[in-house]
């Protein structure tokens, strides 16, 4: 199983997270017409670390987790659930070892429609740093 499907299970497992978004968690991008509130995940780097002889089966991803909803109020509730089902994480989730999930950063993501001054969704972007074997 990949890291995405372990973060994923994580996120589904979670009772609050799941009451929320029920199964809108989506890799890369949201389709079209995609229903508030719901998670976008996708992975910003891979580091294999390396040995003299070789990688030693660990390696760092950076996970970004985007959580949309159409309240200010409602996304900082999903994205504080968020932080604390995965910030500081350690155990094996879908047949992956994770050795340690770190939150490394936290960014409002506002978004307005072209021509329209009005906010139509709030959004936070959650950035995890995620150490795993392979």
């Amino acid at each position: 199983m990949s890291l995405e499907s372990a973060i994923v299970a994580l996120l589904t497992a979670d009772v609050t997270i799941s009451a929320a978004v029920s199964a809108r968690i989506y890799p890369d991008w949201a389709p079209a017409g995609a229903v508030l509130p719901m998670i976008v995940y996708n992975r910003q780097t891979t580091t294999r670390v390396q040995a003299a002889d070789g990688s030693i089966g660990m390696v760092l991803a950076t996970i970004e987790i985007s959580c949309w909803a159409k309240t200010y109020m409602a996304v900082l509730s999903l994205a504080s659930a968020i932080r604390l089902c995965l910030d500081k994480y350690a155990g094996i989730s879908g047949g992956v070892t994770i050795s340690c999930v770190r939150l490394d950063g936290e960014s409002d993501t506002p978004l307005v429609e072209p021509g329209n001054e009005q906010m139509n969704e709030y959004g936070i972007n959650l950035d995890f740093s995620v150490w795993y074997r392979e």
